[in-house]
């Protein structure tokens, strides 16, 4: 896999941190404090998923490297699909985080973050160096939330996080099939 596609997927798991943040920003309108506090904490929950996912396959790396390239394929796919799905079926008012309430702002990090622990480990498995991923989807995780923050207060529309979240799950779908063309040599 190629810079623009490392880049790609990263940016699309970060989108998951726009949608969270549109939506705990639409009902209850957050302040500077609340902005920091919920786009940091976003952050370093993508990145220290993504590390932990990274860390944890790096123990059983020598087990999983036969199976490591259809196992990526798979999992990338199979992402893809599950957030497209969630996005569809989201209904808006079941989505409504009251982030003021730090039990459920790390509760909602944690969710939110649960994908990116995925492609850590495949990332590990892909041999993709850790520390490039780490920076890339906390910073993009810290960026995307804010302006899903300022989105949600001035734009009020829960669509734009759906859309979001199927923009994200879409790329990481396409990049599934366009890695399963490859190792099929079928590209």
């Amino acid at each position: 896999m190629n810079i623009y596609g490392i880049i790609i997927i990263f940016f699309a798991l970060s989108l998951n941190s726009f949608s969270v943040a549109v939506m705990s920003s639409t009902y209850r309108c957050q302040k500077l404090n609340g902005l920091l506090k919920t786009s940091l904490s976003l952050g370093l929950f993508q990145g220290g998923m993504y590390a932990f996912g990274w860390v944890l396959a790096l123990a059983f790396k020598n087990l999983l490297d036969p199976i490591a390239r259809p196992f990526v394929i798979m999992v990338l796919i199979l992402i893809g699909v599950k957030i497209v799905f969630v996005s569809f079926r989201a209904k808006p008012a079941d989505r409504a985080f009251d982030v003021s309430k730090i039990k459920v702002l790390i509760g909602v990090s944690i969710a939110s973050s649960i994908n990116t622990f995925l492609i850590g480990i495949c990332f590990c498995l892909m041999r993709i160096s850790l520390m490039p991923g780490l920076a890339i989807v906390a910073i993009f995780s810290f960026i995307l939330a804010v302006v899903g923050i300022i989105v949600g207060k001035y734009g009020g529309k829960l669509k734009y996080s759906l859309y979001s979240e199927f923009a994200g799950g879409a790329l990481i779908f396409i990049i599934g099939i366009v890695l399963l063309l490859q190792y099929l040599q079928l590209m």
